[in-house]
């Protein structure tokens, strides 16, 4: 396929994708650890599982949350292991180095009905999202040493003084705290995972691997995957930024909240716009400036403000 980000087509999503009430085929990892849930051993295998259920994000995190979780509520569907995943997720954060970490992040929604820009916003980090995050770096760093354990090439994220990229040289990912990555959990969604999929199963069955070291064609894929992959992330943020200045639109806001990253570049409040204002004076980054919103253009994807300076009433 020329688009090695999107899905694979429908009918063979349909034939290996991970289904409620069916007997799927697999590549699973499975792991031991004691009463402190630490890792003592881990095996992977290729398989046929039957799937007893799909728990869904929308429909899991209203009862699966930091609230019930403090509260000990566990009155819900398959609580009782959720409960043991997410302690073994905070265990699997620490081990990173990553516990201390307090994770302040908006994650925004976008929903068009009826012509209607909705724009939502929910803290990263919530259990449900520590949960599936640490357990696919947990199978992303695993799988990323299997294959440079067996000197079989891959395809891995490394990060070098803040600096990410993809290499086919197994090295550290210094910003997640492990030793290999390996993007491999995601082969319907991510063409990176399924050539590293096809390299781990060779391995699994002692078999001569798909792409040999130094191969050309891993190269090829490498670079075509990394271009289509920049131009993926550019075509969303554009796509997210129409959105922004269509509810600008839409709400005919004229003054908005927003706060100062450096120099005259802000971030709006309540919707993820970012934006060079020419009259900002200089303030310290994070500081809360109020804007006048002027004109808007949907072509060029870009909005005037005014700073608004503030009043103050002295008695």
């Amino acid at each position: 396929p020329g688009d090695k980000i999107t899905m694979l087509p429908d009918n063979v999503v349909q034939a290996f994708t991970l289904c409620a009430d069916k007997v799927c085929p697999a590549l699973s990892l499975y792991v031991d650890v004691n009463e402190k849930l630490e890792i003592v051993k881990s095996a992977s295998r290729l398989e046929r599982l039957h799937i007893a259920a799909n728990l869904r994000h929308d429909s899991l995190e209203p009862l699966f949350n930091e609230d019930t979780l403090a509260a000990g509520k566990l009155d819900y569907a398959y609580a009782n292991e959720l409960k043991l995943l997410w302690d073994f997720a905070q265990k699997l954060e620490e081990v990173r180095g990553k516990s201390a970490d307090n994770n302040t992040q908006i994650d925004y929604t976008f929903h068009v009905e009826n012509d209607r820009v909705s724009i939502g916003q929910r803290l990263r980090g919530s259990p449900i999202d520590k949960v599936v995050s640490e357990l696919m770096i947990l199978t992303n760093s695993t799988w990323g040493k299997l294959l440079d354990d067996n000197a079989v090439s891959g395809i891995y994220r490394t990060q070098n003084n803040g600096k990410v990229k993809m290499s086919t040289v197994a090295a550290p990912h210094q910003g997640l705290g492990v030793a290999h990555y390996a993007w491999s959990s995601s082969p319907l969604r991510r063409y990176v995972d399924l050539v590293n999929q096809r390299q781990i199963i060779s391995v699994l069955r002692a078999e001569p691997a798909a792409y040999a070291k130094n191969d050309t064609a891993l190269f090829a894929i490498l670079r075509d995957f990394d271009t289509a992959y920049t131009t993926y992330n550019e075509f969303q943020r554009n796509m997210e930024r129409y959105w922004c200045l269509r509810w600008l639109l839409q709400e005919n806001m004229q003054q908005i909240e927003a706060t100062v990253l450096r120099e005259n570049l802000v971030k709006l409040v309540s919707i993820p716009l970012v934006g060079r204002i020419p009259s900002l004076p200089e303030l310290p980054s994070n500081s809360p400036v109020t804007l006048e919103i002027g004109e808007i253009d949907l072509l060029d994807l870009n909005f005037e403000a005014r700073y608004v300076p503030k009043v103050e009433v002295v008695a």
